[in-house]
């Protein structure tokens, strides 16, 4: 025994086990990890019968979990080759397994296919330097194969039938995305099976034969609904057993006794039924008829005869329910359905099947595959197909690998699928397969894991040590307190049936503490009637918002997470040393509610990380920008241009947009065109007309560009991405807006063109909720309380576990797809009558339906278990009741009464209806609750701790527990309360603490030379500031509200702004070349700027000329023309003392500017900036622009040494120059 620990017997036992297939099922914490190297080390030090790492293939599910086998396995023989108790020879061959390591074939089952493909790609025809390609290449890939391949269908005379026809059942009024889908979620999972067209073959032949003479009850789809029926009429039966427990008990109502006897038995044996015909027979023979009716009773004995009649109700809704669903339509009309759907199931397989050739061929071509493509061309490599018998068997390279594999090492095998399972046999010797797992943790049926794989083995493989196929069960956990352990086993005793989940939660099944330590451990229930009202924690909004109570469910949730916050306060209190990284806070799906709970939290004052990984297509920058390019794509998609409308790139208001849609009916692009044409003038008639040309102009560049070229120019004409930089979270929007534009050049480098096409690829990596932005990780190390979903805490373990919202009813919506999918059964289809254009399910669909209803609820068992076994030392659950509406508090001890009495763990529909049933059925009474209400103490419930809420929190109570008392003091302090305490005597200097450069703090970093003048002209009393000293501006505090400059061509429309004619003289004068400024010249001059594109026929078009003319004829261009040293358009940035420029005092501020020109004249400077202002007077430059001149003066002399002599403004409006 390499490591000293000392084993449990079964421990032992699953590591020292040879030569046979060992199924392993350990249990949450058991130490399976330990135990697996444990087995591997013995293997690789056993000098009787060697074993090299070479010859042992390790499979898991993970990188990380890849890399952590090696580590510790690397680790262990470290430690062995340098343990002196043991052998030489144990040494030197633990050594040597080291150094052979790196060689090792562990790794996740992805990796292992892609070393067989790399090495054996030669079998198959496969390109070696194939790659991995990324889900949005793929996603990209598969649509334009859709496409191409819907395209075919409606080209095609025969094939545009069977398209129209599949269109009329699955699709819509809009067109055939519902086909699309369909097909595409059918791709995927024929995937799962080992030969998926082979499978696709036989669930379309399942119709095709079915004939007029078919028996129902002999079809396969017909075995799922019996066994339910069954299921519900067995459950009749225990109403009824209520029921005759109070008959019997209650001496009035024993004439009444027979009669429910008698229909409990008729329930009872139908129970047994089997065949389809007699169940058919039993509902429609089956009548409850009237009750003897009971008058004069006293009120005990009356309640007592409504609870028997209320048992008896329930098996009515029952009968009902099934005989609506099933029996009022003969058999023979269940086969008339089969067939007409067989003719709409064999359509689709066709359509499937091209699709599929269609989709691999596309990228082999490319050279690309997926995780599914590694799967299934090792599975090319490791079989070949018997052609007489079309039997499967192992290729030459899969003997080669047996003889390689001493043993084969499965990790988690009950998220195993098809595929995986048979490349694992194929590569086995037949007795060499070591299976780890627990099947109360598969939770991935939604990645098409088969946990009957593990089920299946653990039902039928032997306990015997000599067994060839062996179960070993590892049941002792040593990560739970006992008080966690003794709470799981009391909730799955009950929930975990062979009828709920294929499986008793048995003796072998059960936890056993592994602990020595003395910690007992804690778990809680706590119970939230729904009426119950809580205050909100002090935020800065104050009271609580009336959006918490837009639902029940939202209202409900949002009351969950302040009681969480308000516990996890008390914790902390009574425990100090508690870490909020000990902490987690569990939800079956995050999706909005991780939000809510992240913000309860951190206003609570309670550090906390929610891992959300979607959203990106749902942020407000994004979303208006695929707004933009559908409008660019198609203007007459309503929705997304009136976003576009309402947003700042054009920006009008809720009434306009309403006047803009009521002008004119049609699309609302026609309407905004009428409505601008309809405008005389105005910011709105100049706004509208303006878009509306971009949005014309854009639509022809998009014709030609590419999309990440169209973003390009949007972000550049709108200066959005600019505009979103300013506002909060500014870094990340823009980062957002980046990756969008880094998106779309991914989609064009892959081969991809087409903006209609890049928008729908967004739009189904929407769907599939699939993230572009990357997710940020919370380090291990960092004090904060987690959220996450219980699959994403699996493997995890923490001290203090919540789980939250447990009365959630489980999501139902894969039971409600259109077409339904099954390893066994097949495929799912409904019937549709195409005069009518409705559809209803079929017994197929109805069949599939039932076993995916029974398999879903027993997958939702699985992850209560995952989650309840994370905890370390404390459980807290936490759970609604609904009283009703009602306020009084006996509506909910009726409520939580029936959850008492409500017997059937295959019916539950949340967690609550498998957690309260076994706690509650440990009190003698319900109603023993209320004193944990009355007393705010908990009720025992065996181990468990219950308490009821029925009265608010109170958040000042809340508060205080979260806080340190300190921080107490301060929120008080805050909200000018008083304490009860003198404030400490640091907090006081803290708080009265006041920063020595106070000013500085209102002073900015950098200013460019126009923000100052800006500021400077905003003074009311500009002579009265000038006479103060030479401070240029009061303060140099930015405004709260920062001024965003809207893209020129939202204020007024460019080319015709007086701005824009400035522009072109600023850009004229300063091309002009001095040399020659006789009129001719300049006329030449100015036609080269058109013919090299430095102008163009608009800027042309806004240049006058005679203002150009006057220059060249004025004193000021002729000493230009004469001076030795002319520099134009001369940038500078230079630190200026703070008292230059603001009141501020003793700091640097860095001003930035530009002078128009610059002229040496003798051995000093001329300043002269040029202006096209519409003023008046001499007087009225002085006054606007002296500021920004001497500014320039001050920065020309400190960056040059040299004085400047002159400052001259030049006015082409007035036609002279203007000295400063």
């Amino acid at each position: 025994m390499v490591d000293k620990m000392a084993w449990t017997e079964a421990q032992e036992k699953a590591i020292t086990s040879r030569n046979q297939n060992l199924l392993l099922s350990a249990a949450a914490g058991s130490g399976k990890t330990a135990v697996l190297v444990e087995r591997i080390i013995r293997r690789l030090i056993d000098v009787d019968n060697p074993t090299d790492i070479t010859e042992i293939m390790v499979v898991t599910f993970t990188k990380a979990a890849a890399g952590e086998m090696r580590e510790r396995i690397g680790g262990a023989l470290l430690k062995a080759a340098e343990d002196e108790t043991l052998s030489a020879a144990v040494r030197e061959s633990a050594r040597r397994q080291a150094a052979l390591l790196p060689s090792a074939r562990i790794s996740t089952f992805h990796a292992f296919c892609q070393y067989v493909l790399r090495t054996r790609f030669y079998t198959i025809d496969l390109d070696p330097q194939f790659t991995i390609a990324g889900t949005e290449e793929l996603e990209l890939l598969k649509q334009s194969v859709w496409d191409d391949v819907a395209l075919s269908y409606y080209e095609d005379e025969e094939k545009v039938r069977t398209m129209t026809a599949l269109t009329d059942v699955f699709g819509n009024d809009r067109g055939d995305a519902g086909l699309t889908e369909i097909v595409m979620k059918a791709y995927e999972y024929i995937r799962s099976q080992p030969w998926p067209l082979q499978w696709l073959e036989e669930a379309t032949a399942a119709y095709e034969k079915v004939d007029s003479s078919t028996d129902l009850g002999s079809l396969p789809w017909a075995s799922p609904i019996l066994a339910n029926i069954r299921s519900a009429l067995s459950r009749c039966a225990d109403e009824y057993d209520e029921s005759l427990k109070i008959l019997e008990y209650v001496e009035e109502l024993n004439g009444q006794y027979e009669r429910f006897k008698e229909e409990r038995n008729r329930f009872k044996a139908a129970s047994e039924i089997k065949s389809w015909s007699r169940m058919e027979d039993f509902f429609s023979d089956f009548d409850f008829g009237r009750l003897k009716s009971m008058r004069n009773l006293v009120a005990d004995v009356a309640d007592a005869w409504n609870d028997c009649k209320a048992h008896r109700d329930k098996a009515k809704d029952t009968v009902k329910k099934i005989r609506d669903t099933y029996f009022t339509k003969t058999s023979k009309q269940w086969v008339d359905d089969l067939i007409q759907a067989g003719h709409t199931m064999s359509a689709l397989s066709g359509l499937i099947r091209d699709f599929y050739k269609a989709y691999n061929a596309a990228k082999r071509e490319k050279n690309w595959l997926d995780f599914g493509d590694l799967e299934h061309y090792c599975l090319q490599i490791l079989t070949v197909h018997d052609e007489q018998t079309g039997e499967v068997l192992p290729s030459a390279a899969a003997k080669e690998m047996r003889s390689t594999f001493k043993e084969i090492l499965i990790d988690e095998y009950q998220d195993t699928n098809g595929v995986q399972e048979l490349i694992t046999t194929l590569v086995s010797d037949g007795t060499n397969r070591f299976m780890v797992g627990d099947i109360k943790q598969s939770i991935y049926r939604f990645r098409l894991a088969d946990p009957t794989l593990f089920l299946e083995k653990y039902m039928t493989f032997e306990r015997r040590a000599e067994a060839v196929n062996r179960c070993i069960v590892l049941s002792m956990t040593f990560r739970s307190a006992p008080a966690v352990i003794e709470a799981v086993n009391d909730i799955f005793s009950y929930a975990m049936t062979e009828a709920a989940t294929g499986m008793d939660y048995g003796d072998n099944e059960k936890l056993y503490v592994g602990r020595t330590d003395d910690e007992p451990g804690v778990a809680e229930l706590h119970i939230l009637d729904e009426v119950t009202t809580y205050e909100s924690l002090e935020t800065d909004g104050g009271e609580e918002s009336d959006d918490d109570d837009d639902s029940a469910e939202e209202s409900s949730f949002i009351r969950q997470c302040r009681f969480v916050a308000a516990r996890i306060g008390e914790l902390k209190a009574a425990d100090p040393s508690l870490k909020y990284k000990d902490i987690v806070v569990l939800l079956r799906s995050v999706s909005r509610k991780a939000e809510d709970l992240l913000t309860v939290l951190q206003d609570a004052g309670i550090p906390a990380y929610a891992e959300q990984k979607g959203g990106y297509f749902n942020v407000t920058e994004v979303r208006l920008m695929t707004a933009l390019l559908a409008c660019i794509d198609n203007p007459c998609r309503d929705i997304e241009l009136a976003a576009v409308l309402r947003s700042p790139i054009v920006g009008i208001n809720e009434a306009t947009l309403a006047e803009i849609r009521m002008y004119r009916d049609g699309y609302l692009v026609d309407a905004l065109e009428a409505y601008t044409a309809g405008l005389h003038d105005g910011v709105y008639k100049e706004r509208l007309s303006e878009f509306l040309f971009r949005l014309d102009a854009w639509r022809t560049y998009s014709r030609r560009a590419g999309v990440a070229e169209l973003l390009r120019r949007i972000y550049e004409k709108t200066s959005y991405i600019d505009y979103v930089a300013a506002m909060k979270n500014g870094d990340l929007r823009r980062a957002n807006l980046e990756a969008l534009y880094e998106r779309a050049g991914q989609y064009e480098r892959a081969g991809f063109r087409g903006l209609f096409r890049f928008l729908k690829f967004i739009e189904r990596m929407k769907k599939k909720g699939l993230d572009l932005a990357p997710a940020r990780v919370v380090g291990e190390e960092e004090d904060v309380v987690r959220i996450m979903t219980i699959h994403k805490s699996k493997g995890l373990e923490f001290p203090v576990v919540f789980l939250v919202n447990t009365e959630k009813t489980f999501n139902k919506q894969d039971e409600q797809e259109p077409v339904l999918y099954h390893k066994e059964l097949g495929i799912g289809i409904r019937a549709f009558d195409a005069k009518w254009r409705m559809t209803w399910p079929t017994l197929a669909y109805n069949g599939i339906k039932e076993r995916t209803v029974w398999e879903n609820r027993a997958e939702e068992e699985r992850l209560l278990y995952v989650a309840m076994t994370r905890a370390k030392n404390r459980l807290i659950l936490v759970g609604t009741v609904k009283s009703r509406g009602s306020k009084n508090t006996d509506c909910l001890y009726d409520r939580l009464a029936r959850f008492r009495n409500d017997v059937h763990a295959e019916a539950g529909t949340s967690y609550l209806d498998w957690i309260l049933p076994p706690l509650l059925r440990k009190l003698p009474d319900v109603t023993d609750l209320t004193a944990s209400d009355e007393n705010s103490e908990f009720v025992h419930a065996g181990v468990w701790q219950v308490t009821v809420h029925t009265e608010p929190v109170d958040a000042g109570k809340a508060m205080a527990d979260v806080l340190r008392p300190e921080e107490a003091h301060l929120e008080a302090v805050r909200a000018d309360m008083p304490t009860g305490t003198a404030i400490p005597a640091w907090l006081d200097e803290a708080l009265s603490f006041t920063y020595p450069f106070e000013a500085a703090t209102h002073t900015v970093a950098k200013l460019s030379v126009s923000e100052i003048k800006r500021r400077l002209a905003e003074a009311t009393e500009e002579e009265d500031l000038l006479q103060e000293g030479e401070h240029l501006f009061s303060t140099g505090v930015e405004d709260d509200e920062t001024d965003l400059t809207r893209p020129p061509w939202l204020c007024e429309k460019a080319s015709q702004s007086p701005t824009f004619a400035g522009t072109v003289f600023h850009k004229a004068v300063q091309l002009l070349d001095f040399a020659d400024l006789t009129k001719e010249n300049i006329v030449e001059q100015v036609e080269g700027w058109k013919n090299s594109g430095r102008f163009t026929s608009e800027e042309l078009s806004r240049l006058r000329m005679n203002d150009l003319y006057h220059f060249a004829e004025s004193h000021l261009a002729a000493r230009i023309q004469a001076s030795p040293d002319v520099r134009r358009e001369y940038g500078f940035t230079f630190l200026a003392d703070s008292d230059k420029v603001s009141r501020v005092e003793g700091e640097r501020i860095l001003v930035q500017g530009v002078v128009d020109c610059l002229f040496v004249e003798g051995d000093e400077w001329i300043i002269v900036d040029y202006k096209t202002d519409r003023l008046n007077t001499a007087d009225e430059f002085k006054k606007r622009y002296a500021v920004q001149l001497n500014l320039y003066k001050l920065a020309v002399e400190q960056i040059s040494q040299r004085k400047v002599k002159e400052m001259i403004i030049y006015s082409s409006r007035l036609g002279k120059e203007i000295f400063i």
